[in-house]
């Protein structure tokens, strides 16, 4: 590939990596106090999860470098974040571990979006 072609790469990957950013320094910041989480989303973060996991498996199934390098940070904050989110809301302390991998469902049915004006 020319240097051109990675430049753009390597430019999509940082815009994607960027995106996340500031929800995941929101997450760690108020990961004690589920109010302050509330605009955060478990289901999108599970969405991102999956999304993620897609793009993971076709950098490696086509060798795309720069496609890989975001799922590769981004997998592991979604993961995180679905548990940060989760333990807040249930009202457990953070540094409790999750006793099986079934604490990571949903089990909540999805409630409709509404805009609200807050500030953090």
């Amino acid at each position: 590939m020319s240097a051109g072609v990675e430049y753009v790469g390597l430019l999509a990957s940082a815009g994607s990596l960027t995106l996340w950013f500031p929800q995941a320094v929101r997450l760690w910041r108020h990961r004690h106090d589920a109010t302050a989480l509330d605009g955060i989303s478990i289901t999108t973060q599970v969405v991102l999860l999956v999304t993620e996991s897609l793009w993971a498996t076709y950098a490696v199934l086509t060798g795309s470098l720069w496609v890989g390098v975001p799922a590769m940070v981004n997998i592991p904050l979604a993961v995180l974040a679905v548990r940060l989110l989760r333990r807040s809301r249930r009202g457990a302390p953070a540094g409790e571990t999750a006793e099986s991998p079934s604490d990571l469902v949903l089990d909540r049915p999805l409630q409709p979006l509404t805009w609200t004006n807050r500030t953090p």
